[in-house]
Parts: C-alpha cells; structure tokens; sequence
C-alpha cells in the first residue's frame, strides 16, 4: 500500500454520461457540423463556374487576382499549421481553438477551391495545364458526382448510426 501514489481528489462532481453523450452526439455525429465543404464546393461549382471569369489585363483583375491568391495561400497555410495547437490542446487560447474548431474545414475548402478558380480563368497556367491534362477528365467527372451527390448521403448515414461515445475518436483523444 505504501508503494502507490494518491489519487487525485475530485472536487467538483463530474459531467453526467447523458450530458457527455448529448454533446458528442451535437458535435460529431451531425452531419451540420462536416456539411460546410461541401456547401462551399456547391457554391463555388454553381455560382463562380458559370461565369466568365475576370480578365488578368485590366488592373481591377490584377488586383482581385493578387487578393485572393494572398488569402487563399494564407488560409491554406493557417489551416495546416494552426493543425499543431488544436491537435495537441496544450498551447492556445480556448478562442482560438474554438475558431479553429468551426473554420478550418471552410477555410480549407475555400482555400483550394480559389486555387482551382484563378487556374480556371487563366492566373496560373501550369497548374491549369496540369489539371486539364486528358487522363484527369474521366476522374474530375466522378469526383464532381461524387462531391455532390454521394458525401451528402454519406453523411446522413454516419450521422443515424449513433455510435455510442467510446467508438468515437473523442475517447482515445482524451487520454
């Protein structure tokens, strides 16, 4: 008995199971929570591909073009090495890591997808080059159906399996 170490005292009473379950529930199985990439590819397939897109010559397309590599290349870069802090919850601010918790999907679908947009209309030719290369049209077509139509009802599916709160990551992240 003298070998081991004391335990820790508990002086507040922990979280009822039924609360830690309903937040799990709210924020890993809902498919709101994972819905906004794929909000923003909708929006971006639909709104900014069927336009004709702004020439690079006159200077108010120079200027929106330099604006939205800046920020498309520093929300890349937030997104992956604010990863470190969120990931490892023992430096940062709880705001931060809130902020990140709820942005850095967007940011990143919004990051890539403005990549994708200014090739599309001619700011970067080699990485356009390299996407409209014949072997990646049979691919984009199944990525677009399956972006559209089959995440979505992935989704409605994961979410509807309610997994109980151990066979979540949440349970081998927390210790």
């Amino acid at each position: 008995m003298a070998a081991l170490p004391s335990a820790p005292l508990l002086t507040a009473e922990p979280i009822a199971p039924e609360r830690i379950e309903q937040m799990l529930n709210v924020l890993v199985i809902s498919p709101l929570t994972r819905a906004s990439p794929t909000i923003v590819g909708f929006l971006f397939g639909i709104c900014m591909w069927n336009e004709d897109g702004l020439t690079y010559k006159d200077i108010f397309g120079k200027l929106f073009t330099v604006i939205m590599t800046l920020f498309s290349a520093l929300a890349g870069l937030f997104v992956v090495f604010a990863l470190l802090p969120y990931a490892t919850s023992s430096i940062g601010h709880p705001v931060f890591l809130a902020f990140y918790a709820a942005f850095h999907r967007p940011l990143w679908a919004t990051s890539l997808l403005s990549f994708l947009y200014l090739s599309h209309h001619g700011s970067f030719a080699w990485i356009h080059a390299i996407l409209t290369w014949r072997i990646f049209s049979p691919l984009s077509k199944l990525t677009w159906i399956a972006l559209v139509v089959a995440e979505p009802i992935i989704l409605f599916f994961f979410s509807a399996l309610n997994r109980p709160s151990y066979a979540t990551n949440w349970s081998t992240s927390s210790q």
